[in-house]
């Protein structure tokens, strides 16, 4: 263990998602027992969240309505500590905040998915990134762990990795859009798959920042003939139960992808923001998942024709070798070496 305190900070929501605090909590589970202390410094985060974190480690709350200037100050003059590993993830965390924040910290790791700006910290993980490596601007310092090798997976996950899963029921079909779904494209989607009368069980996965359960619940009880369930907020293992006994999934190209792909199961993703392009496109030319592509603008009638086309035994089969092949279980090892080695 080193004698070092872990410093998250990322914040989560139904408007910008929770993408970034699901991966820095995956982060805390792979490096749990390793420093004396983990601490997750949070803003804007809506009280759902705030609470899993809680469950999770020690939380310091920031106001809201700080700027940066006021934010730096708090953590640099009152929380950090010179020893600290300090880990960013978020789209506000840029170079001037890098170069302030990094002098009063031991190390600095940022949690990227865009290479938009010039990183000064002393490693970078993107998990899906390998299609982007040549845009990122860094330091000579600064390592850059991209790719799934260093996926930042919850424990359930990288454990169901490790156990070969390619024998799939094609009539279950699970669909999942992350844990806001701001554009409620889980209803959209299953309005399209009940036309098609092609699966038997359909599960729905939602996450506790979503907005439109009501109205989920509503089209359910009006077509009795459908065999839905609506899971919402699920833990890791019910999570990995439910994909490990569906034939195909489709979500949107996130962390969800990725924790679907490690369980093995026919994915299908799309994409509903412009942070998803690395990974969506490391996915797709990977052979681990096909594509609708923006699925924000896609209508009903589309994506039926598209999940007639893909739901196919060759296809699928295809993609969990693929995912076999990718995705080992194994990025917790890599990741906690290459941390240690800064």
């Amino acid at each position: 263990m080193l004698n070092s305190r872990i410093v998250f900070r990322a914040d989560g929501n139904s408007n910008i998602g929770l993408g970034h605090v699901s991966r820095c909590l995956a982060l805390y589970d792979i490096l749990k027992g390793t420093y004396k202390e983990a601490i997750f410094v949070t803003r804007d985060s809506d009280i759902k969240t705030i609470q899993t974190i809680e469950s999770k480690c020690a939380t310091y709350l920031i106001q809201d309505s700080l700027n940066e200037e006021e934010e730096l100050n708090i953590l640099c003059n009152n929380l950090l500590q010179p020893d600290d590993y300090l880990v960013l993830d978020g789209y506000h965390f840029k170079t001037n905040f890098q170069k302030v924040i990094k002098q009063f910290v031991a190390k600095l790791i940022v949690v990227d998915d865009e290479a938009n700006w010039h990183i000064v910290a002393n490693m970078v993980i993107n998990h899906g990134g390998s299609t982007i490596a040549k845009r990122y601007s860094v330091e000579a310092y600064t390592k850059l762990l991209l790719g799934f090798s260093f996926c930042l997976l919850r424990k359930e996950f990288l454990d169901a990795a490790r156990v070969n899963n390619t024998k799939k029921e094609l009539s279950s079909l699970v669909i999942c859009m992350g844990g806001a779904d701001s554009p409620n494209n889980s209803l959209k989607f299953l309005r399209a798959i009940v036309k098609l009368n092609l699966f038997k069980n359909i599960s729905v996965i939602t996450g506790s920042a979503y907005k439109y359960s009501l109205n989920l619940t509503q089209f359910i009880e009006l077509n009795p003939q459908i065999q839905v369930a609506h899971l919402q907020n699920l833990n890791p293992e019910q999570m990995v139960d439910i994909i490990r006994i569906s034939g195909v999934c489709i979500a949107s190209a996130s962390t969800i992808a990725l924790e679907i792909a490690s369980v093995h199961c026919g994915l299908i993703i799309g994409i509903t923001a412009n942070n998803q392009i690395a990974l969506h496109n490391s996915l797709v030319e990977t052979g681990c998942a096909v594509t609708l592509n923006n699925i924000n603008d896609i209508n009903e009638e589309q994506i039926g024709y598209s999940i007639r086309e893909f739901v196919e035994p060759v296809t699928i089969s295809a993609i969990l070798k693929n995912q076999e092949l990718h995705f080992d279980g194994r990025s917790a090892e890599r990741v906690i070496d290459a941390i240690n080695s800064i």
